[in-house]
């Protein structure tokens, strides 16, 4: 009898839960010869039936005596994509990584790469079904969503974060395979998207590369729970105490720099404003004519800093809290400690704003008028 704990046997790296278990098929080879299954050894499993490490049991039969033991990750693959929910990207290559937005960052062009899994928040990925069928990808850190860097078309083109401008580069079709993975495919090119060299190393790029349903362009895509962007939405901000104010950007100028005001409400882009998530509860406050951000000028924390728009940079100053409040105001408060305010306290049109320590008066307190 030959002692089968003296081969080598060959295991997957992964495998989805499919039915309730999660199975996989194993090479065994003794000396220069493969071994049969059903001939030279018989397969079980044990810890299969749940997310984890499984193990894979091959137990010699015929002339093969003893057992031989290797282990795999089993992966709870969403079995259909809900529009909305979030994802983790995880290579099936490489279960014990997913895809993320590089170091985290909030700011547009990030590239995404893969790293150890943490359950982190810019390794989600919101999946909004569109009306064509596609998919956008939307990064629950920053509210960028991820498309093609420079919207190129050749192989090898890395993946990136961008604003979302609604072009084919920034959408994605999905094909799922036997396994319970999924290929992702770019509208634009219809190049699938892939491990950049086939690695699973923290670091690695993930780009694009024509369909080959190669493992290198499979991923599982596994349903996760994150913080609701409850205000990511277009909005007009009133003075709780006179909606007939609104905040806006005074004479609607495009610049760095321009102030921002109470003035009475026209309906004007100076005085939309659109509030996209930006990690830990924090959200930037975007103006839709400029497309810059609400920011404390210097970044202080000083009573009475005057707030302006500027491009964005993920300043303490540029980020924003929405606190509700009983009367059913909000206080904006930014990652400062302090609040957006009406100076003086004084609720009229053509004040300035500025911040100051929350104090929860009249002058803090604001009613966001949804848009869109």
């Amino acid at each position: 009898m030959a002692d089968i704990g003296k081969a080598t046997m060959t295991v997957p790296a992964s495998a989805a839960l499919i039915d309730g278990e999660a199975t996989v098929d194993v090479k065994v080879v003794y000396g220069y010869r493969t071994l049969e299954p059903d001939t030279h050894y018989t397969i079980s499993f044990s810890d299969n039936e749940k997310p984890g490490t499984a193990t894979v049991t091959a137990a010699g039969t015929g002339y093969m005596a003893g057992t031989k033991k290797g282990t795999f990750i089993a992966v709870k693959s969403a079995e259909t994509i809900i529009s909305g929910k979030n994802y983790m990207i995880v290579p099936v290559k490489g279960p014990t990584r997913a895809v993320t937005v590089e170091k985290g960052s909030v700011l547009p062009n990030a590239r995404i790469y893969l790293s150890a899994q943490q359950n982190s928040e810019a390794q989600k990925f919101i999946f909004t079904k569109n009306s064509g069928g596609t998919y956008t990808l939307t990064d629950q850190k920053s509210d960028y969503v991820a498309g093609i860097r420079n919207n190129q078309t050749s192989s090898a083109s890395s993946l990136e974060t961008q604003p979302d401008t609604g072009i084919k580069f920034q959408r994605w079709t999905l094909k799922k395979h036997d396994d319970g993975s999924y290929s992702i495919l770019n509208n634009a090119t219809n190049m699938a998207v892939y491990l950049v060299g086939g690695k699973i190393t923290a670091g690695t790029y993930i780009a694009q590369a024509a369909y080959s349903g190669s493992i290198n362009q499979r991923f599982y895509l596994v349903e996760t729970t994150a913080t609701p962007h409850t205000y990511s939405h277009s909005y007009t901000i009133r003075a709780a105490g006179k909606t007939s104010l609104a905040l806006e950007i005074t004479n609607a100028s495009k610049t760095s720099g321009a102030n921002a005001r109470l003035f009475t409400y026209s309906g004007g882009a100076s005085q939309k404003f659109r509030l996209m998530y930006s990690g830990n509860g924090y959200y930037r406050i975007m103006n839709e004519n400029s497309g810059k951000v609400l920011g404390i000028k210097g970044d202080t924390k000083e009573n009475g800093a005057n707030v302006r728009q500027a491009t964005w940079s993920n300043a303490s100053g540029q980020r924003w809290k929405v606190v509700s409040k009983s009367d059913g105001s909000v206080v904006l408060q930014s990652a400062l400690g302090t609040a957006l305010d009406i100076y003086g306290g004084t609720i009229k049109s053509a004040t300035n704003v500025d911040s100051w320590a929350v104090n929860s008066t009249a002058a803090q307190k604001w009613k966001m008028v949804k848009i869109s």
